[in-house]
Parts: structure tokens; C-alpha cells; sequence
């Protein structure tokens, strides 16, 4: 198990970013005791991984794979502070192939997009987990912003593309169709789902136990500075609460079948709780397709987009 950094490292900055970059790659076998972590983390029952559904044999939770592959930009540059962080904008995840529990993975990627929008500067990144013969089994394209400031600097560059690009924009009212909601789930988020879920990036891939990555998602004084009241929960935990509500409706073959369009509209705080929603549509695709929102116990949405199964 081991963590390869590329030769050159730069402080991750909007002038130091380069497309087509090295990221480096993670490598590691997930194992039992971060699959539980995993799902405390999220609200889930690490059984229903470590025991299988049906007859699927155990498997990773994807949304933890999921997660990983946000932070690979975390090995391809130098993130000692101070550097450019930013908020988690869009997230594109498709669930490739089922990852036994015990199978070897391998985490790489690159940037793929630098641009600026509406005076902030943005960045995307492709990266994707493949198994041991090459399959790959979970791919993620997520946009972030970079840095907190906002210029009357005109727009430049342009976003990836999305599979639902020119799609009804998901809005508030979502919140409260229970009565079509196919899939929902409730949960509290504290203090120590939000720093297991991440503050320890790509812990199956070290050989010894690490300390918890200090920053926004983790640290109360951190956040403080920032001019948030209480850490700011990753976006990606609201993301892997809609995959959860997937393996409730497919099972296993949620891992394996599912892609996900999100698009984080505001920041869920710690001490928040935080439901999420699935409510089936039709004529868009062929395929069962599903609108998708989460929001804060104050009705506020915090992320909204859609799924579909492949």
C-alpha cells in the first residue's frame, strides 16, 4: 500500500494550476475498520457492506471511493497552508464496478477545466479508481472554487460538460415532496462524522495510522476564520447520503449502475440535520432517472441535482 507523489509539487494556486497535470496515485487495499468509519460517518450500517446484499458478496462503499478521489489533487501539489482553498461547486460520480471487499485500487487523476465565472475562479478535476485488471470502478469529475474572493474579473475559460446540461433546474420545492419521494433519509451531523469523513484522506493507503487532516470540514478555529459559526460540512457527505438512498432502492447494483449530477448550493454546518431526497421522473432519459435534493432542518437546500440508473 503506498502513496506515489509526481516529481514536482507546486503550492496548489489558480497561478500554479496546470491542466493535464500529474496527481500523483494512490494505491491500497480498503479494509474492514475504514468501512466502518465510513459509515458512521454517513449514518449507514457497515454490515450491509461487510456482510453484502443478497447474494453480492462484501464490497466498499462507493461513496467512500467517491470521496478519495475528490482529494487525489491532494497529492499531485503541496498543500501546506497557506494555499487556495475553495468550496466544492458540482460533482459528476458515475458507479463503474462493484469493489470487493479485499480488492487492490488504485486512485489517479488530473485537472481537466480553469476557469472563472461570475468573478470567482473555478477548477475541475477528472480522476477515477480502478481495480487490479484495469476495470474502472468509480469515476468523478468535481468543480471547486479556488480561494474566497470575488473580482469583477470577466468570465473566462468554461466548465465540463454534464450529462444534464440543459436539464430543469431542481429548486425548494422538492424539500417537501414527501408524497413522491421514493427514497429519503435524515441525519445529524456532528462533530465526529464530519471530521472521520474528512479528516483522514486516503487512510486505507497509509501503513500506519495518520492524524486528522486539520481545515475547514474539521477544525472549529479553522472555520471561525473563515467566518463560519461551526466547521463546514463536505458537500460529499450529502452526496454519499443520495448514494446510500440508492443502495435502499438497487441494492449492490447501485454500485455499479448509478450516476450522479450534483450541483452544492450552500454550506451545511456541523450540528446540522441534513435530509435528503429521491423522486423518480420520467422523459428526460430512457433510463429510471431521479431528482435529487438535500437540505438543512430550516428548509434551506444545500445540494440538488439528479440519478439515473444505468
Amino acid at each position: 500500500m503506498t502513496i506515489i507523489y509526481p516529481s514536482v509539487r507546486p503550492s496548489l494556486s489558480w497561478k500554479h494550476l496546470q491542466l493535464s497535470d500529474d496527481l500523483g496515485r494512490v494505491e491500497g487495499v480498503v479494509d474492514e475498520a475504514t468501512i466502518r468509519a465510513h459509515a458512521f460517518a454517513i449514518g449507514d450500517d457497515p454490515e450491509r457492506y461487510l456482510e453484502g446484499i443478497g447474494d453480492s458478496g462484501p464490497f466498499v462503499p462507493p461513496s467512500l471511493v467517491a470521496n478519495d478521489l475528490l482529494k487525489i489533487f491532494m497529492v499531485g501539489y503541496d498543500c501546506t497552508p497557506p494555499w487556495e482553498g475553495g468550496f466544492h461547486a458540482r460533482s459528476q460520480v458515475d458507479y463503474l464496478a462493484k469493489i470487493p471487499l479485499g480488492a487492490s485500487i488504485t486512485i489517479t487523476g488530473t485537472h481537466i477545466a480553469k476557469f472563472r465565472k461570475r468573478g470567482r475562479v473555478y477548477r475541475s478535476i477528472q480522476s477515477e479508481a480502478r481495480l487490479a485488471d484495469g476495470t474502472t470502478a468509480v469515476r468523478l469529475i468535481a468543480t471547486e472554487s479556488m480561494g474566497y474572493v470575488v473580482t469583477q474579473e470577466p468570465d473566462e475559460g468554461a466548465p465540463p460538460a454534464d450529462w444534464t446540461q440543459g436539464w430543469p433546474r431542481i429548486g425548494a420545492e422538492l424539500a417537501q415532496d414527501d408524497a413522491r419521494a421514493v427514497g429519503s433519509q435524515t441525519h445529524l451531523i456532528g462533530m465526529a462524522e464530519s471530521a472521520i469523513f474528512s479528516g483522514y484522506p486516503f487512510s486505507w493507503a497509509y501503513d500506519s495510522p495518520q492524524w486528522i487532516r486539520a481545515g475547514l470540514h474539521t477544525d472549529p478555529a479553522i472555520a471561525a476564520k473563515a467566518g463560519f459559526p461551526a466547521p463546514v460540512v463536505q458537500g460529499q457527505l450529502s452526496a454519499s447520503h443520495l448514494t446510500s438512498i440508492f443502495l435502499d432502492l438497487y441494492g449492490a447494483k447501485a454500485a455499479e449502475s448509478v450516476s450522479l449530477s450534483l450541483v452544492f448550493i450552500s454550506s451545511t454546518l456541523v450540528g446540522d440535520r441534513l435530509t435528503s431526497r429521491a423522486v423518480p421522473i420520467g422523459g428526460l432519459r430512457e433510463e429510471p432517472t431521479f431528482s435529487l435534493l438535500s437540505s438543512r432542518q430550516n428548509g434551506e437546500v444545500v445540494a440538488a441535482g439528479y440519478g439515473m440508473v444505468r
